[in-house]
């Protein structure tokens, strides 16, 4: 199958009507975890960050079962399993923070040697010498020129690092999600080898334009959600380009993992 035929055949089965309840409980979830995420009210505000966390969990489970079924040959968006659905969803977000965390780790420590911190702490030396309220612009004219450029080109270095390495995590990701799906084991999604190896069969090429493309799909959709939402004073956002961006992921991934 080639990478447009399985984005036709994710739209299809957004659009396929046997489909439309399940995509209303994921959209109701998504809109319940966006609204409560909102809310500012005190001791109440933790509860609403629990409950958004377990919905959260139960969100990922909800696509790793969307890959599962994938994986069976199935068109139908399986029915809310809460006890499945929020065991597989842990398991996933355990796996998806493992790999948010690397490059953000692996960026810490490279920040080191270019000297992000050291020049960073000359800044504070130099600001603090400063009442508070102080001018930024009055402490950078008082920094020496050496400090302001090792800082910038550290800085700037680092977070070019952090968007390439946060862009490979990505990428491996999305496999390793259906490498959990597949096997039910969270070492499974971390095994970078096999990772890599069902990578080359179904086509590094093949899988690299279906990464770009479904980056590219989720970010236009995004932008038509925001442009609505700034029209349109109802939650746009989470009924549905989060949910449609949702299917468009695992929906994917599933049939691009099958390709190999």
């Amino acid at each position: 199958m080639d990478v447009s035929d399985i984005f036709k055949e994710v739209f299809n089965y957004i659009m396929e009507e046997h489909n439309r309840k399940s995509i209303i409980i994921i959209a109701v979830l998504c809109f319940v975890s966006t609204f409560l995420s909102n809310i500012d009210n005190g001791n109440g505000s933790l509860i609403s960050l629990l409950l958004v966390l377990i919905i959260t969990i139960l969100i990922y489970g909800i696509g790793i079962s969307i890959i599962e079924s994938t994986l069976k040959n199935s068109n139908e968006i399986p029915k809310l399993d809460l006890k499945n659905n929020f065991l597989d969803g842990l398991r996933n977000y355990i796996l998806t923070m493992v790999y948010a965390l690397v490059p953000i780790i692996i960026t810490i420590i490279i920040a080191i040697p270019l000297g992000l911190y050291s020049n960073f702490y000359k800044v504070a030396l130099v600001a603090e010498k400063y009442p508070v309220g102080t001018s930024a612009d009055v402490i950078m004219q008082a920094l020496p020129r050496d400090v302001v450029m090792s800082l910038g080109i550290a800085f700037v270095v680092c977070m070019l690092i952090a968007v390439v390495l946060l862009i490979i995590s990505m990428y491996f990701n999305y496999i390793a999600q259906a490498r959990l799906a597949e096997t039910g084991s969270i070492m499974e999604g971390l095994n970078i080898k096999e990772l890599y190896n069902k990578i080359k069969s179904i086509g590094v090429g093949k899988y690299t334009i279906f990464f770009i493309i479904l980056g590219i799909l989720s970010n236009i959709i995004t932008f038509i959600g925001v442009f609505i939402d700034a029209y349109i004073p109802i939650p746009i956002m989470a009924l549905i380009y989060n949910t449609v961006t949702f299917l468009l992921m695992y929906r994917g991934i599933g049939l691009i993992y099958m390709e190999g």
